[in-house]
């Protein structure tokens, strides 16, 4: 009995590390996912769990295609440092593949909702910090909104991240708050929430990256419509407006939105955010054309895009396909990526038919920035979309998590 108890207590430690992982440097979050795949097997083996083939091949179906691709990959070495990166997109679809049985996971968390609420508080804290580092430091208030892009990605060492990543860490956090939000009778506790997330929006607006933001509007005002909670969406509505009135009084930052009225190719026009993805897209696109079917696999897709860079600055600053879904077709070609979204239909699918809403606003969030960023090709992004994921299809219902 004891030794259940402890290993209960072990269990919930290694998920609240994880839900928490965002306030480790770089190179310590390794250790942490390291901790809770031991303390996953650890239980495995003592439950005898039963794996989930099905749940496996499902989510772990864009590793498994793009690992197919090392076949005919000439660059061994860029193949295998990429799947490296990508490993959570295996890993974590394995260890959850032997907790799909009801209930089995919810009896041993107890409540989800405290861990949400430790990975909102964490995003929240990390910006806070971040940003006070910053301000009592060598800026005034004001330099700090204005540089705090280039400095969390530049002058934290260890804790440096690129401002989309962040960006999407405060989306995921203002889901999570406002899926309790809209759960939740306690005026004092909704409040509370209430605060989190205009502190959360502020952050938001000051990294003022157009993708994380127009997403979050768009799959907020989908969640509540389909939930019926037109007061709270008529709230969270009013909040974004009088955040874009205060921060976007700048000039700099409305024009970074008027971009998307004006997109041009970057050899004919200025070098802006949107140019550069519109460029970028069609250097993809012709590559894409000449090995369409099987594309050229995982190791050699960047080199080929590379090829077709016509403008030195993008050759220059080796950018990459900057869409997800772009960047499945120059390595796996048509019939990969026809793979990879049929197991994303499926998992979705399956999400309507459980009415899992926190699972689907989630990963219809992360599947609108595979529009915008190679999310699954960073450990910022790929850690925490095969984690969230994969927990959360197994969270079938609000009971759940609440």
């Amino acid at each position: 009995m004891v030794n259940q108890k402890n290993n209960g207590k072990l269990f919930q430690a290694s998920f609240f590390l994880m839900f928490t992982l965002v306030l480790f440097p770089s190179n310590t979050k390794s250790i942490v996912i390291g901790f809770f795949s031991l303390t996953m097997l650890i239980l495995i083996f003592i439950e005898k769990l039963r794996f989930d083939l099905r749940f496996f091949i499902l989510n772990a179906a864009i590793y498994l295609t793009l690992l197919l691709s090392v076949l005919y990959s000439s660059d061994l070495n860029n193949s295998l440092n990429k799947l490296g990166t990508m490993s959570s997109l295996i890993i974590f679809p394995f260890l959850f593949s032997f907790f799909t049985k009801e209930g089995f996971l919810v009896s041993k968390l107890k409540n989800l909702k405290n861990f949400l609420l430790s990975y909102v508080l964490a995003v929240l804290m990390l910006n806070i910090i971040f940003f006070l580092i910053f301000w009592l430091g060598e800026f005034t208030f004001f330099e700090s909104i204005k540089h705090y892009i280039f400095l969390i990605d530049n002058k934290l060492g260890k804790y440096n991240i690129h401002s989309i990543y962040m960006s999407m860490h405060i989306c995921i956090s203002i889901f999570f708050s406002l899926y309790i939000l809209t759960k939740s009778t306690v005026k004092k506790f909704n409040t509370f929430l209430i605060i989190i997330i205009l502190l959360q929006l502020f952050f938001l607006l000051v990294l003022n990256k157009k993708g994380p933001i127009l997403s979050l509007i768009a799959i907020v005002t989908f969640y509540l419509v389909v939930k019926g909670n037109l007061k709270k969406l008529s709230i969270f509505f009013l909040m974004i407006f009088f955040l874009f009135l205060i921060l976007f009084n700048n000039t700099r930052r409305r024009e970074q939105f008027k971009e998307l009225f004006n997109i041009e190719d970057i050899n004919e026009a200025d070098i802006t955010s949107t140019n550069i993805r519109f460029s970028i897209y069609k250097y993809a696109v012709e590559s894409f054309n000449e090995q369409p079917i099987f594309g050229y696999g995982i190791g050699d897709s960047k080199n080929e895009l590379l090829t077709k860079y016509k403008s030195t600055y993008l050759y220059e600053n080796r950018y990459n396909t900057h869409n997800q879904y772009l960047s499945f077709l120059l390595s796996v070609g048509i019939i990969g990526l026809t793979l990879i979204v049929c197991s994303l239909y499926l998992i979705l699918k399956r999400g309507f038919e459980n009415a899992n809403y926190l699972f689907i606003i989630i990963l219809l969030f992360y599947l609108t920035e595979m529009l915008f960023e190679n999310i699954l090709e960073r450990e910022n992004g790929v850690i925490f979309y095969s984690f969230f994921v994969c927990l959360l299809q197994i969270m079938n219902n609000d009971e759940d998590i609440l």
